[in-house]
């Protein structure tokens, strides 16, 4: 069950782990900075084990939001051409309408 902090706090968070972390204030930012490390490598690493998502992943890039605000996410995933390519747009960039998903570690 999520915890709930004793404080101002009106929100419950996801996990115990995240709560234990917490408490470590900058050193709490340094673990879940590696623990998101780890996830990256996780997601890669099943990502080469399965070719049809890796043929459509692209890594690192910036995906623009419904406000035009662009926030570069791990790995996105793209609908290809019939030939199996990135459908490009008028700028010769992936077109980003053609985004299935994406995660962010």
């Amino acid at each position: 069950m999520p915890k709930k902090f004793n404080d101002s706090r009106d929100f419950e968070y996801l996990s115990d782990v995240y709560v234990y972390i917490e408490q470590f204030g900058k050193k709490g930012h340094q673990i879940g900075r590696k623990i998101g490390d780890m996830l990256e490598i996780l997601t890669m690493g099943y990502c080469y084990f399965n070719p049809d998502l890796l043929k459509c992943m692209q890594t690192e890039l910036s995906l623009e939001g419904f406000t035009g605000a662009k926030h570069k996410v791990e790995f996105s995933f793209f609908k290809l051409d019939k030939n199996g390519n990135f459908i490009l747009d008028k700028n010769n960039d992936i077109d980003q309408s053609n985004l299935i998903g994406f995660i962010e570690c």
